[in-house]
């Protein structure tokens, strides 16, 4: 078991399973939520967020200001995952330790935040 915590807040539920399910089988502890709520960070402090990115919803930019400013989560990793094209460009403005564009390749997606973590 790699002990790391991972928070995934991902709109789309099937989407949300699959990323859970796959960390998971990769060794990776998972909460997964369509939301970040308090509780979820009640026990303890995430080891990366992986956020999605939707241009539908503009929470995504206020929760990630709200994980900046946050005192617990100011330095915890951020992975975004987007369909959006300038995903790239997001990533490199809020200054994110990375990003995986969807539709992902799984391979990707577990090297990413395995290097995350290296």
């Amino acid at each position: 078991m790699k002990n790391k915590l991972i928070v995934v807040v991902e709109e789309d539920e099937h989407i949300r399973y699959l990323l859970k399910l796959i960390l998971e089988d990769h060794g990776y502890t998972v909460i997964s939520s369509h939301e970040l709520l308090p509780e979820l960070l009640d026990s303890r402090t995430p080891d990366l967020f992986v956020l999605d990115v939707s241009l539908s919803n503009p929470v995504s930019e206020e929760l990630y200001q709200s994980l900046k400013v946050n005192s617990d989560t100011a330095n915890t990793p951020i992975l975004l995952t987007s369909t959006a094209l300038d995903l790239e460009e997001k990533a490199a403005v809020w200054k994110v330790q990375a990003y995986v564009s969807k539709p992902f390749d799984v391979a990707h997606l577990v090297e990413t935040v395995d290097e995350i973590f290296a």
